[in-house]
């Protein structure tokens, strides 16, 4: 309801909060809007304020455990390493690969709570020598808890052929039937080029989606984390066409309510964007 540059300044109030809860919050809202922002040609810019927003935190917690500390902390050390890794924050992402290599290597294990944000952050910006590394990783792994945490970060490649890859191997015999849906889910939640090669994909395999999914609950998951972060007007046509032409009764709501909710994104940009860009264009100005 409110200004968004309302709400962006009430978020750098918090830089010196310690508590897990309140940033797994900050953490999430500010995932919405830059994937509402990945629409602009500012996007660069809100990644630079999640850069300045979680440092501070990131420097407090470290890399590694500290005595004494509870299980929150690990929480947050995992979550503020991943925005930053994400983020592009360089130090974050030299001190990834360097662990990730490490743990590759076999030299030293990363730990569990970890491997998710250095996972993501060496993906978001690597190559395909990263990936297949990660698809190695992936075959090695004995436990189904491993396999999942990778294949819920392997959408953060950038590259549109990896990305391609990605979506091809969620429906290969290495995935799941019942894990597809987090592969692709991942590929559209990461980026502007995810999403719509994920919305490609989901529609180019249909039938063999649907069929594998008919009137589950992951019909409905895979539709809403495919097109829930598109933000034009017309894309929320092409979504309900989409699904007139192919019907998935068990998802009928589902798919009412992404429509509304890519007419909502695309009104709030709209409404915030020349806002919200001005603001974080002014905030880094020299004061005058």
């Amino acid at each position: 309801m409110i200004s968004t540059v309302e709400v962006l300044k009430l978020m750098e109030a918090f830089v010196n909060e310690p508590n897990y809860t309140v940033w797994s919050d900050l953490s999430c809202n500010l995932g919405v809007l830059s994937s509402l922002l990945s629409h602009t040609e500012f996007h660069e810019e809100i990644r630079e304020f999640i850069r300045d927003l979680f440092s501070p935190i990131g420097l407090r917690l470290g890399w590694d455990s500290k005595p004494g500390e509870g299980h929150l902390d690990a929480l947050l050390r995992g979550l503020v390493l991943g925005k930053l890794g994400k983020a592009g924050h360089k130090p974050t992402l030299e001190e990834a690969r360097r662990r990730f290599k490490e743990h590759v290597d076999g030299k030293q294990v990363l730990p569990a709570d970890l491997r998710s944000p250095v996972y993501l952050t060496v993906l978001k910006h690597g190559d395909s020598t990263t990936l297949d590394t990660m698809l190695k990783l992936h075959k090695q792994a004995d436990m189904q808890e491993e396999k999942n945490r990778i294949e819920r970060v392997l959408g953060a490649i950038s590259a549109p052929d990896l990305i391609q890859k990605v979506l091809n191997f969620a429906l290969s015999e290495e995935v799941r039937p019942q894990d597809t849906v987090s592969v692709i889910g991942g590929v559209a939640g990461s980026s502007k080029q995810g999403r719509k090669a994920a919305w490609k994909f989901v529609r180019d395999n249909w039938e063999e989606l649907y069929n594998r999914y008919q009137g589950g609950f992951l019909i409905s998951r895979l539709i809403k984390l495919t097109v829930d972060g598109f933000a034009i007007d017309k894309m929320a046509a092409e979504v309900k066409s989409f699904f007139e032409s192919h019907p998935a009764p068990a998802a009928e709501r589902t798919v009412q309510q992404c429509c509304e909710n890519i007419l909502l994104n695309a009104a709030w940009l709209k409404r915030d964007a020349d806002d919200i860009h001005q603001y974080l264009l002014q905030r880094k100005a020299p004061p005058v």
